[in-house]
């Protein structure tokens, strides 16, 4: 997220507790039910889903946090 000059965000990710497996199966209605109105903001997210799962990053026993440098 920080790398987006998104990490404002960062806290509701962690309060939801969503990992990055239920990271990358956010879309546009999660990111709105959550709380992230701004829509470039979620345009920006939602392209790092695509390109993390595209790029098949998948860490068992990670969560978000530990991955939200690629973000």
């Amino acid at each position: 997220m920080k790398d987006l000059s998104l990490e404002k965000y960062q806290p509701i990710f962690e309060k939801e507790e969503i990992d990055m497996e239920a990271f990358l199966m956010l879309d546009e209605t999660d990111l709105c039910e959550l709380g992230i109105a701004q829509e470039e903001s979620r345009r920006q997210i939602l392209t790092a889903i695509t390109d993390l799962g595209s790029a098949k990053v998948y860490c068992p026993s990670s969560d978000i946090l530990s991955l939200s440098h690629q973000v």
